[in-house]
């Protein structure tokens, strides 16, 4: 999808435009999210050693602001560039919007579509849901990770995710991309749902966001997205999600 411009040139714009909101949005209460601890993320970090390794060169998070609405329910005129422009998805009440092209953007009934947090790349047979998954989806460069592929961190393990307060496993999944996102080491997490937003900075303010960082130099492995194992977690993910977000 379009979005993750890197954050100081989203502050440069910030600073640049016009109606952009200074203040940071009060705190709204973010989707429950049950923890899912998969077994293949076990098995692969009981034989990571069989899988190519790497270090980190650069790593972000993106996320997908909650805004409150307007008299009519919908995306307020004031939060709409933030929304479209600046993070390319929002939600609002029980409606999610994406950017499309179109000044009002494309509004989701949450109630009725899978990707309840956000939008990935595309849908795919390695991307059956297109759903954007809180401290699971990381955006990378595709012609270095394909879509599919698994990002394994083992120091990322027992780190909190920003969405539930829960416990992480450190197997992520490439589904997503971003124009900012090139070359190897270079990776986005999503983080889900952001209570506090900074409409000036366009950074999240929850404090669980800034223990969720990936420093430079961390090691990783690489487990292709054809790998049996790759293909055991998208296949857990992929139930969790079409279970209702349940385990």
């Amino acid at each position: 999808m379009f979005r993750r411009l890197t954050i100081a040139w989203l502050a440069v714009l910030a600073l640049q435009m016009p109606g952009t909101s200074a203040r940071t949005q009060d705190a709204l209460q973010k989707r429950a999210l049950p923890p899912l601890n998969a077994a293949a993320c076990q098995q692969i970090a009981a034989s990571a050693g069989s899988f190519a390794v790497d270090t980190t060169r650069r790593t972000t998070q993106y996320f997908t602001p909650l805004f409150r609405p307007g008299p009519d329910g919908g995306l307020r005129a004031e939060d709409r560039r933030n929304c479209l422009q600046m993070e390319g998805s929002c939600i609002v009440g029980r409606f999610l919007y994406t950017a499309d092209g179109r000044p009002s953007g494309t509004r989701f009934d949450l109630d009725q579509v899978k990707f309840v947090f956000g939008m990935g790349t595309g849908v795919s047979s390695f991307n059956t849901t297109n759903a954007l998954i809180p401290c699971r989806t990381v955006a990378a460069d595709v012609s270095q990770y394909k879509i599919g592929t698994v990002i394994y961190v083992p120091s990322f393990r027992d780190r909190l995710c920003p969405q539930n307060g829960q416990t992480v496993d450190g197997c992520f999944i490439v589904g997503d991309v971003g124009s900012a996102i090139r070359g190897r080491g270079r990776f986005d997490l999503f983080t889900g749902e952001c209570s506090n937003y900074d409409g000036r900075t366009h950074v999240c303010r929850d404090t669980a966001n800034a223990a969720f960082d990936v420093p430079v130099r961390t090691q990783f492995h690489v487990v292709p997205r054809d790998a049996p194992l790759a293909q055991a977690l998208r296949s857990e993910v992929d139930a969790f999600i079409n279970r209702g977000w349940r385990p």
